[in-house]
């Protein structure tokens, strides 16, 4: 994953990545709290100036994150905006945590990995393929037990499982 990607909220992010950050961004958001207790830092005041300047970091991630959501969904970014307005926030993040994803390439790119659908003819032609390759497969093992005359080798047939003996 590139830089840009993280840093300034480039491509798309699927719905359950959009979790996994936040429960991360959340987690790391009352890490910061704990560490800057005003009795460890020396006063109300640093522990104030320590929070926000480890918050900054941590917003920005977060609107990175909440910016590719919203491309996912193939709104602008400034739908982060509407994070930063009480209450409307609450429906925002509802809106990008459980809205499914555009599942088309749009102009902010390619849908993110998970978003493969296959018709029902796509799915019947994968499963004849893996019937097919299966099968030839159980040939190729009777085949390697055949001997000439066109028995079976029964000590072939136990050569190559777990528990045989060299």
């Amino acid at each position: 994953m590139s830089m840009n990607r993280i840093l300034f909220g480039a491509g798309r992010l699927g719905r359950l990545h959009f979790l996994y950050w936040n429960l991360g961004l959340t987690a790391a958001m009352y890490l910061l709290i704990i560490a800057t207790t005003p009795d460890d830092i020396g006063g109300v005041g640093d522990a104030i100036a320590h929070r926000f300047l480890g918050w900054l970091p941590l917003m920005w991630l977060s609107c990175a994150v909440a910016t590719r959501r919203a491309h996912d969904r193939n709104h602008s970014g400034w739908l982060v905006v509407l994070l930063f307005v009480p209450f409307v926030n609450i429906g925002a993040t509802l809106y990008l945590l459980f809205a499914p994803s555009f599942e088309m390439p749009n102009r902010y790119g390619p849908a993110p990995v998970g978003h493969l659908k296959l018709s029902a003819e796509e799915l019947e032609q994968a499963r004849e393929i893996l019937a097919a390759q299966e099968l030839e497969e159980k040939r190729r093992r009777d085949d390697d037990l055949l001997t000439d005359d066109g028995s079976f080798d029964m000590d072939g047939l136990f050569r190559n499982s777990p528990g045989a003996r060299d």
